[in-house]
């Protein structure tokens, strides 16, 4: 018997947050195949699943070096799950830009994020733009000039 049926067995109550915490726990201990099979196990049994859990299913993929996969799954949480995307979900998938050297992805991602959101984007999220374009091939982090416009924070490659 797997981690996965043993977790299936020993969770009596049919609840999201049992099963959330030990996806979480799974990516914590880098078994991210699990985590995933636990997360398509909650679907099975039609458990709603939530932004935080499948952020943190993404962040253990580019944790594990598969940011491939991390898009994967970024994607498919609107499309599959009905799951929206928030500021710190939109800043990792821009650290994940960063890792590759994707400055204009990380813009697209960025723009997005304005475009969402009623208040100015984090710290968090500035830091991740600004390393994702420090990272990109033939450019320096003075390629990125601060501005405003309309009251909310805009950057501009």
């Amino acid at each position: 018997m797997d981690t996965f049926e043993k977790c299936n067995m020993n969770i009596k109550l049919v609840q999201c947050v049992p099963y959330s915490i030990v996806v979480h726990a799974m990516v914590k201990a880098g078994k991210l195949d699990e985590a995933f099979q636990m997360v398509e196990l909650m679907r099975s049994h039609n458990l709603p699943t939530d932004t935080v859990l499948h952020t943190d299913l993404i962040k253990g993929c580019i944790d594990k070096g598969d940011v491939e996969r991390a898009w994967n799954h970024y994607m498919a949480m609107g499309m599959v799950y009905g799951v929206p995307h928030d500021e710190v979900t939109l800043t990792v998938m821009i650290d994940a830009c960063a890792i590759k050297g994707q400055a204009e992805k990380a813009m697209m991602l960025f723009r997005r994020l304005e475009e969402q959101m009623m208040a100015e984007p984090s710290e968090a999220t500035f830091n991740s733009i600004i390393k994702a374009f420090s990272k990109r091939k033939g450019s320096s982090p003075q390629s990125i000039r601060n501005g405003r416009s309309n009251g909310s924070a805009r950057l501009q490659a």
